[in-house]
């Protein structure tokens, strides 16, 4: 569907520039992109149970990713 598209292309875009603004040297792209496959394959498959677990994983993999470098970052 086309809103969904672009939605999720809107929500590409920003992560990208939010990850570049508030951790750059965080090199996570393909771990991330690996990702977006599992969860794409599984709803592509209309399985919803596989596509909730590939999304919280990512979600949750991303979460520690970025705490690991806002903490690196801006401990003191």
């Amino acid at each position: 569907n086309g809103r969904l598209a672009r939605q999720a292309g809107d929500a590409a875009v920003l992560a990208t520039v939010l990850r570049e603004r508030d951790v750059p040297d965080v090199q996570d792209a393909i771990q991330c992109g690996h990702q977006h496959v599992a969860l794409a394959d599984a709803v592509r498959r209309a399985d919803a149970d596989a596509a909730a677990r590939a999304s919280d994983a990512h979600v949750d993999a991303v979460r520690d990713l970025v705490l690991v470098a806002f903490r690196a970052r801006y401990a003191r």
